[in-house]
């Protein structure tokens, strides 16, 4: 692994010991308190539910995935505009939110293919624009490589890229066992715990519906291991799939947005931040109709940052799908 992308695994690999920002900023947000109620719950083959909210119509329809520990509600500020101009999905990954765990591992090609399986259960087909954050790209991505004839466009938001976490292995260990431990916690019914408050959600005076389903979530032994087993993955096997997989996305609209961070870069960082844009100039590469933005005054949050431009590079997609247009982001 080149040394500046591995300061940014560093990074992320710390950040993943607590909650995701993601969530943190949606504890408290009464407004969030419908993400609390089922949308539409699809049952899969083996007698799962996989909690499906799908809004608007027209075609293409875009499924949003959302990034590690996060949900459909991470895309509050996103969903309801899109849903303006087409028919667009966002969803529970199995063990999180609405949607019961899955046993074994939660790897890109397997959540891909229990994503396609869900889909059909909602009936919903395609043509699919794929939108993707954080982790969620990876999904995105695999899912592209399983179904290339479905995916007709994809969005990644400042995405997880192969060997992110490489140089970084006894960290990702580390951080791995940590969400075994509070599984094990959970399953002996010692949650919430004051010897493990990093198993804990944040303590809030006025909790709200979505506070008080997220605090329900996490006492259960199947919250933390699918933590566990899809933090491994980022760091492990979704690398490996997606370096077998697609390498051309052919002439795909495709837009790759790379979050520049809500200050200039400095000292290391400088460098850092030039190898993350240069592996998503990358990634925008395979598409002979790929393009990448560096996306000033966001943070890795960009839904919560600057939902707009997330919004105006799907609608661009979109468009471009539609014949309507460039697929070029803000």
């Amino acid at each position: 692994m080149r040394p500046a992308v591995a300061l940014l695994s560093a990074a992320t690999v710390a950040a993943a010991l607590l909650l995701t920002a993601t969530l943190v900023r949606a504890l408290g947000d009464h407004a969030l308190d419908s993400y609390a109620r089922p949308a539409t719950l699809v049952a899969l083959r083996d007698g799962r539910t996989i909690n499906v909210r799908c809004t608007g119509s027209g075609t293409p329809t875009v499924i949003l995935e959302a990034g590690f520990q996060a949900w459909s509600f991470a895309w509050d500020r996103v969903q309801p505009a899109v849903a303006k101009l087409t028919r667009v999905c966002s969803y529970d990954r199995a063990g999180l939110g609405l949607s019961p765990p899955a046993a074994g591992a939660r790897d890109a090609t397997t959540v891909a293919r229990e994503l396609s399986s869900a889909l059909r259960a909602a009936h919903v087909g395609g043509p699919l624009v794929m939108v993707g954050h954080s982790a969620g790209g990876m999904v995105v991505r695999q899912f592209a490589n399983l179904y290339p004839r479905r995916v007709v466009g994809m969005v990644l938001i400042d995405p997880s890229v192969e060997g992110q976490f490489d140089g970084a292995e006894r960290a990702v260990a580390a951080t791995v066992a940590r969400y075994d431990d509070c599984a094990a916690r959970a399953a002996r019914g010692e949650l919430p715990s004051a010897q493990a408050p990093r198993c804990n959600p944040p303590e809030r005076g006025n909790p709200g519906a979505f506070d008080r389903q997220v605090a329900a979530l996490m006492a259960t032994p199947g919250y933390w291991t699918t933590l566990a087993r899809e933090y491994d993955a980022i760091a492990n096997a979704n690398s490996v799939q997606l370096r077998a997989g697609r390498q051309d996305y052919g002439a795909m609209p495709l837009v790759v947005l790379t979050a520049g961070g809500k200050t200039p870069p400095e000292g290391d960082a400088v460098a850092a931040m030039a190898m993350w844009s240069g592996a998503h100039a990358a990634i925008a590469a395979r598409s002979t109709k790929g393009v990448q933005t560096l996306i000033s005054g966001s943070g890795h949050l960009m839904m919560n940052d600057k939902p707009e431009v997330v919004v105006g590079a799907i609608e661009r997609v979109v468009m471009a799908v539609r014949g309507e247009g460039p697929a070029t982001a803000l």
